[in-house]
């Protein structure tokens, strides 16, 4: 936690501790104490640190209730972090009670009484704020209420900016160097390997036989139980890796002289929640990731799994492999797995453009086969017009829905990946250009029927452009 505010700060603070405080009015409650550089340009160090923590790439539950600013912090004889004293120091009542009651609006303070009311004993330990994340935060839900556009606009110009700090190479000025192909002892770095169709790509690499080590990183515990997640493929080439993407990562910093090519392919899919609750997590993970890509002299190629989706953005009936930056999401936030992608999808197009870093970004329709999640809405639907025979009523609808099986799409990703290190032959290679790919495979009409649709095959046609 302590790296995470002090990398977070991207060079403000110098140092930081977080530690667990009882208090009997409060229970439990996480406090970071902060030093800042001398160089910092944080003029209201309030307010920086209150805006640092709300945008801190960690779960809200974990993130602290408050930061104290220090000169130092104190350390033993030993010169090791002295809890004890810091525990003992009080807490300046100006930060304990800053940005709770008295600065909630009366239609916020509402807000914060509902939510006190639906966590029950939870909210003995955690500050309800007027920044407490609940999908959308008590400002942004009042400003739904009342109309307030400006409370929850979000600048995308601004969310997809390069920052030099966290990408170094853009200061370079001579560019990278070419990658030398290599044809064996490919190394894979892929995320997402526990999901549906992270499992797929796992088993198309396991099969390459020029896939010498792949390292399956960012595994998150489950969220019930929080034991390690197993994967549903065995193999020597697989190594495993514990963690979260948003966070700082060192065990993934220390294996990028050995990585080959990147796949991106984990997020937080959910369709309820907002931009800023998925942020973290499908957002900042893509430029952790990124700016590793690019930190070296020689730039890792970088395969990005974004969703079709995305391609509502434009409005067009047929929407061409192409970008799609100048078609902003919703400046509310809502929709907020379509608009993280699309952030994704943008911020690495801006990484290529200024560093001719390879990128490849894959926008997969609808995906369908064995073991599809039993939650997936699509499926459910079909599952539950099969067992009713029925089908929704799509009076005054049109368009398609469009589907494609998860092999075909990890085979398509697998094969990208091969060409872009050179494992194919040159002609094959240069075939499959750098840019945005869609995989789509059967194409189902809104005018369907009951009994129209039987199962569909996976023929069909798909296209790629170079960028």
């Amino acid at each position: 936690m302590s790296r995470v505010l002090v990398q977070a700060s991207r060079g403000n603070l110098v140092d930081a501790a977080v530690l667990v405080r009882v208090d009997n009015s409060i229970n439990q409650q996480l406090v970071a104490y902060v030093v800042f550089s001398r160089t910092s340009q944080a003029h209201d160090k309030k307010a920086y640190l209150r805006q640092l923590n709300s945008e801190l790439p960690i779960a809200v539950h974990i993130r602290p209730v408050v930061t104290i600013p220090l000169e130092t912090l104190p350390v033993t004889e030993r010169g090791k972090l002295d809890s004890r004293r810091l525990v003992a120091l009080p807490l300046p009542k100006d930060y304990l009670n800053e940005g709770i009651d008295d600065q909630l609006t009366e239609l916020e303070t509402r807000l914060q009484d509902v939510w006190r009311k639906v966590l029950g004993d939870i909210s003995l330990s955690v500050l309800i704020r007027r920044s407490s994340d609940f999908s959308l935060t008590l400002q942004l839900l009042a400003g739904r209420l009342t109309g307030d556009a400006n409370v929850v606009r979000i600048d995308w110009e601004n969310e997809t900016k390069l920052d030099a700090n966290t990408f170094p190479s853009l200061r370079l000025t001579n560019g990278h160097q070419t990658r030398t192909r290599k044809t064996n002892g490919i190394s894979v770095l892929l995320t997402g390997a526990t999901g549906f169709l992270g499992t797929a790509i796992l088993r198309q690499l396991v099969r390459l036989p020029h896939t010498d080590r792949i390292h399956c990183a960012a595994i998150r515990p489950h969220a019930q139980d929080k034991k390690p997640r197993t994967l549903a493929i065995d193999s020597p080439k697989i190594v495993t890796h514990t963690g979260n993407l948003a966070l700082p990562n060192l065990e993934i910093e220390t294996l990028l002289h050995e990585i080959d090519i990147i796949i991106h392919n984990d997020a937080e899919v959910s369709h309820m929640k907002s931009y800023r609750s998925l942020r973290a997590t499908n957002f900042l993970s893509t430029i952790q990731l990124a700016r590793l890509a690019v930190r070296g002299a020689t730039p890792i190629p970088f395969h990005y799994v974004s969703t079709g989706g995305v391609v509502w953005l434009s409005g067009a009936a047929v929407q061409p492999e192409s970008s799609l930056a100048a078609f902003h999401p919703p400046i509310d936030g809502s929709d907020g797995y379509m608009a993280s992608k699309w952030a994704s999808e943008v911020l690495l197009e801006k990484v290529h453009q200024h560093t001719q870093a390879p990128v490849w970004i894959h926008r997969p329709s609808s995906i369908t086969g064995q073991d599809v999640p039993a939650l997936d809405i699509v499926h459910s639907v079909f599952r539950y017009s099969k067992l009713m025979n029925a089908v929704p009523d799509l009076a005054g609808s049109s368009g398609t829905f469009d589907f494609i099986d998860v092999d075909t799409v990890a085979r398509e990703i697998v094969a990208s990946c091969a060409a872009a290190i050179g494992s194919e032959n040159e002609k094959d290679a240069e075939e499959r250009s750098e840019g945005v790919r869609e995989e789509r495979r059967v194409e189902i009409h809104t005018s369907l029927r009951p009994g129209d649709y039987s199962g569909g095959s996976t023929q069909g046609v798909s296209g790629r452009v170079g960028g």
